[in-house]
């Protein structure tokens, strides 16, 4: 899942509905991809059609809110507080944006939480 951002949420909402549970499986969820498909499958087999629209459209709005949180957290991780200002910088930022102060070439800064 640590390449998630450089997945693209239309291509994965594309594909899972051509074939039910391969969105899941290009994000990197594995498992609940192959659920998501047996669950397909069954109520294809019951002829249940209004309950595989209801169950496309439930896993739509959960990729996109589980790319949307995973967006945030890599963004989080990817940031860290400049101890001269406080502003959030790029966690391999040499020189702050905001303050124009020079950080310490490995300093251990926490991250912003």
């Amino acid at each position: 899942m640590k390449n998630l951002e450089k997945k693209s949420l239309a291509h994965a909402i594309g594909i899972n509905l051509l074939i039910a549970g391969s969105g899941y499986i290009y994000m990197g969820r594995w498992v609940l991809g192959i659920f998501a498909f047996i669950f397909f499958c069954a109520l294809a087999t019951a002829q249940m059609y209004w309950a595989i629209l209801v169950l496309l459209l439930v896993m739509t709005v959960d990729m996109y809110v589980f790319h949307k949180k995973h967006s945030a957290e890599v963004l989080e991780n990817a940031t860290k507080d400049c101890p001269k200002c406080a502003e959030k910088i790029s966690v391999r930022a040499l020189k702050c944006k905001h303050c124009g102060s020079d950080l310490p070439i490995n300093s251990e800064l926490s991250t912003s939480k």
